[in-house]
């Protein structure tokens, strides 16, 4: 799943959830067919995942069955598949904007360096690293930092 809904999982869950449906309330795959207007062959398709209703039939089947097309569709499972996904994405991109802001950070304070030679080298190795990589570069010299202060103490 890449955040945008997944077809084939709607279209396995309508399946799935019409099938159920009609076993539950107990009618033959003919009386919806003949509810529906249509031959039995082709409502037979609805339930095989060949054919999907249209949004007449979608409302009809919801009113036979007394339930809403969301459940039809499974929708509520979709629903928190995408809000699990959608947390670790907005996860992920935290951390991306921290790292960037990590690597402005460490930009600003090369500036600060008066050995040319020594800024240019490092402005260099930074170009080449990702994001995530700086972060990791900050956290490294906060530590030698802290040894430098428990050395001077």
């Amino acid at each position: 799943m890449n955040g945008i809904v997944d077809i084939e999982a709607v279209k396995a869950a309508l399946r799935k959830n019409l099938k159920e449906s009609r076993q539950h309330v107990g009618i033959r795959t003919l009386d919806v067919a003949f509810f529906l207007g249509m031959s039995p062959s082709a409502y037979s398709y609805y339930e095989s995942g060949r054919s999907i209703p249209t949004l007449d039939n979608l409302l009809k089947l919801g009113a036979l069955y007394n339930k809403g097309i969301d459940e039809l569709l499974g929708w509520q499972d979709i629903v928190l598949t995408n809000k699990a996904y959608n947390r670790y994405n907005a996860e992920h991109l935290h951390a991306m904007e921290r790292a960037h802001e990590y690597e402005l950070l460490y930009k600003e304070k090369l500036n600060n360096i008066t050995n040319e030679p020594l800024r240019e080298w490092i402005e260099d190795e930074l170009e080449d690293l990702t994001a995530n990589q700086v972060q990791q570069l900050r956290l490294l010299w906060e530590i030698l930092k802290l040894k430098e202060q428990e050395n001077n103490n």
